[in-house]
């Protein structure tokens, strides 16, 4: 899907593009030379999710993302994907820790992490010293890892407003470091 021009649209024009398919991705590009968040596409993953996206008079930037609702099993390390927005990604089935890698903070990202199985649970950024949780403004990681914590440990993380911190959200007690 292409959308129109950002110039075109002029600074605060908004465009919202909704998956409506069943299956499938649907990769949104602006007009020739303008980009989206700085990039030259966007994907939306999944059926039913929406972006909403605007203008600065010259590129577009996705100003929110909503996805229904849904999760997904991962039994090893993942790289999570902006085109994973409002995804709960759980470790049922693990038979090891698992290490979530968030990607670069964007605004309008955030994700849930439910710890399944009896393993570590890892949630880390890929830049140092940006996740926000409990008593600690600069974690590199937060984890489900002390025996009595991990299974039904949780946290959400949410990109802040002005994209230089995840802030995390734990469900029960955890580790952070």
């Amino acid at each position: 899907f292409t959308l129109p021009s950002a110039i075109t649209a002029g600074d605060g024009g908004m465009y919202v593009v909704q998956h409506v398919g069943t299956a499938g991705q649907i990769t949104v590009a602006p007009a020739g030379g303008q980009t989206i968040n700085g990039g030259s596409t966007f994907v939306i993953a999944r059926p039913f999710a929406m972006a909403m996206l605007v203008s600065d008079g010259a590129n577009w930037s996705i100003d929110g993302s909503v996805a229904p609702p849904g999760s997904t099993a991962k039994t090893a390390d993942y790289t999570v994907l902006a085109s994973d927005n409002n995804t709960i990604f759980t470790t049922r089935g693990a038979t090891g820790a698992v290490n979530f890698t968030l990607p670069t903070i964007d605004r309008g990202l955030r994700y849930r992490f439910f710890n399944e199985a009896d393993q570590n649970m890892l949630v880390t950024s890929v830049v140092a010293d940006t996740i926000v949780t409990f008593n600690d403004l600069a974690a590199d990681s937060v984890a489900y890892q002390t025996s009595s914590e991990k299974i039904g440990g949780a946290f959400e993380v949410i990109a802040n407003d002005n994209e230089s911190k995840w802030l995390c959200f734990p469900m029960a007690e955890e580790t952070q470091t």
